[in-house]
C-alpha cells in the first residue's frame, strides 16, 4: 500500500472489503462523555450516552441510545411468580 497522507490507514472488512482511513494528527484535543442509564425491571433496562471532541478546528458528536430485553431473566421471573402463586393456593 503507498501511503500519500502522513496519518493513513486501511481497515479490511471482513475480507469483503477495504476502507481507507487518512487525516491528520490531532493536537490539543478534549474528550467529553456522559451516558445515563435506568433499569426498569431485573430484565429491561435503557441507556442513552453522548461523546463528544473538540479542539480549534475539530468538532466530533455522538448521540446513542441502547434498549436491551432479556429473555432469559423474564422466563426466569416468570416461572418464580408461578412457583411463589403455587404456595399461595396450599
Amino acid at each position: 500500500m503507498r501511503r500519500v497522507h502522513p496519518y493513513e490507514g486501511s481497515l479490511v472488512i471482513n475480507n469483503q472489503g477495504v476502507a481507507n482511513l487518512y487525516g491528520k494528527e490531532l493536537k490539543n484535543i478534549v474528550t467529553t462523555g456522559v451516558a445515563l442509564q435506568a433499569q426498569f425491571t431485573p430484565a429491561f433496562s435503557v441507556k442513552v450516552g453522548y461523546q463528544g471532541a473538540y479542539n480549534h478546528d475539530t468538532k466530533a458528536n455522538n448521540v446513542n441510545a441502547e434498549l436491551r430485553f432479556s429473555f432469559e431473566r423474564y422466563l426466569m421471573m416468570q416461572k418464580c411468580d408461578q412457583f411463589l402463586r403455587s404456595f399461595k393456593t396450599l
